[in-house]
């Protein structure tokens, strides 16, 4: 009898209406997130295998499922963008730190220099001009090897560029099992560790400049470029210097890249400049076809002879800008190249499509189609001019692949 009133008073309070609901298994909800991105990844990718083995693939996925319920929150987000990791070319795909709602970061703007690490922009001002040393006592360069594995990429680059985001996420760190302060010398010259504060993604995307979580970052606009304009002109001495900074029809303030165009058009006719000079350097990409008035006259200007025209590149010249100036350099040979090579070249993988995972909420891009360059491989633009970026020069308002161009 005793046994019988036991078990209808621990009945009745499981089924008590103010009770809360069981926590779901973390190991079935993960389990279900995992098999959620395999689905995408297999209906999305046109051809998910082609730079990363299937069976180690597969086989990282099945570990992933195994161990995901006794997995840390960090080493989850780590482990799943390694899944979603599907090798060179696959840039526009994978975990992206400004596309994660709940993600936060250090609001710290770093810089890979020919020199070093050092930081361009941050929420605290002191750190402005510092260079970074080490994260968690580990030499900055060990660290960023560790992200290898997650870091999406068309090429080495693109990873350069990316790196200055992901290295200033805190779970991504601890996931990886280099968690620690920055290791950083002041402008003074005084070393010291430094722990910023996390803060929004979004925080971090607005001090970047990152309109798009994707988009592999540069270094900011000249001085006297426009402060919010993709599409620009400007003087400097006898030359005309042109920025292109999204394959776009309109740029984000309304100007038309026709309207570019037009205003090239009128400038070269109205005093011949001494050369032309195309900034391309910020220029992450967009839709192939829309670069055609600004390309059709850049080839028409260098045919003709009379101006000569140089293209300045970098690590942030990604996707549609990488293919269609890669088109114009075996269009018009004589135009030259100067900066780095860029971040994306052709034979990539891009229109990406995103699936917020069920269980976890974490936002994955997977790309949907390869974009082709007339059948050409080739993993990055080279410049003919390579002009290293430094600290010294930043710091002290100098742009050296200009200045190079413009010589």
């Amino acid at each position: 009898m005793r046994l019988l009133v036991a078990v209808a008073l621990s009945l009745a309070v499981g089924c008590s209406p103010g009770a809360s609901p069981p926590r779901p298994d973390p190991a079935v909800t993960r389990q279900a997130d995992v098999d959620a991105l395999v689905s995408f990844v297999e209906a999305t990718h046109p051809e998910p295998f082609a730079y990363v083995g299937e069976a180690a693939w597969r086989g990282n996925v099945a570990s992933l499922r195994e161990r995901a319920g006794r997995m840390s929150a960090d080493e989850y987000l780590v482990a799943l963008a390694e899944v979603a990791h599907l090798g060179d070319r696959n840039g526009h795909g994978g975990v992206f730190p400004a596309d994660q709602p709940a993600l936060t970061m250090w609001p710290v703007r770093m810089y890979d220099f020919a020199d070093g690490w050092h930081v361009i922009a941050a929420r605290d001002s002191s750190l402005v001009g510092a260079r970074v040393q080490s994260i968690g006592g580990r030499p900055v360069e060990e660290v960023a090897e560790a992200f290898r594995k997650v870091v999406p990429r068309d090429n080495p680059q693109t990873m350069r560029a990316r790196l200055a985001t992901y290295l200033m996420v805190p779970a991504f760190l601890r996931g990886l099992g280099v968690y620690g302060p920055l290791g950083v010398v002041d402008t003074s010259g005084v070393a010291r560790e430094v722990t910023p504060e996390e803060r929004p993604a979004a925080e971090y995307a607005a001090l970047a400049g990152l309109d798009v979580p994707q988009i592999p970052p540069a270094l900011p606009r000249p001085s006297f470029a426009p402060k919010d304009e993709w599409f620009w002109t400007a003087r400097r001495g006898s030359a005309l210097v042109v920025g292109y900074e999204r394959v776009a029809a309109e740029s984000q303030s309304g100007r038309r890249v026709q309207g570019l165009v037009e205003d090239v058009r009128a400038q070269l006719r109205a005093e011949r400049p001494s050369v032309l000079v195309v900034d391309i350097r910020r220029n992450p990409g967009g839709d192939t076809g829309r670069a055609l008035p600004l390309t059709i006259l850049l080839r028409d200007v260098a045919r003709a002879g009379r101006v000569p025209v140089r293209v300045l590149v970098g690590r942030g010249t990604y996707s549609a800008a990488s293919l269609v100036f890669l088109a114009l350099r075996r269009e018009a040979p004589s135009i030259r190249f100067y900066g780095e090579a860029t971040g994306g070249g052709s034979r990539t993988y891009g229109n990406p499509s995103s699936v917020t995972l069920p269980g976890s909420g974490i936002v994955v891009q997977v790309p949907g189609a390869r974009a082709f360059d007339q059948g050409r491989d080739i993993a990055a633009l080279v410049p003919d001019v390579p002009v290293r970026e430094t600290w010294a020069a930043y710091k002290a308002g100098q742009d050296p692949v200009l200045d190079a161009a413009l010589g």
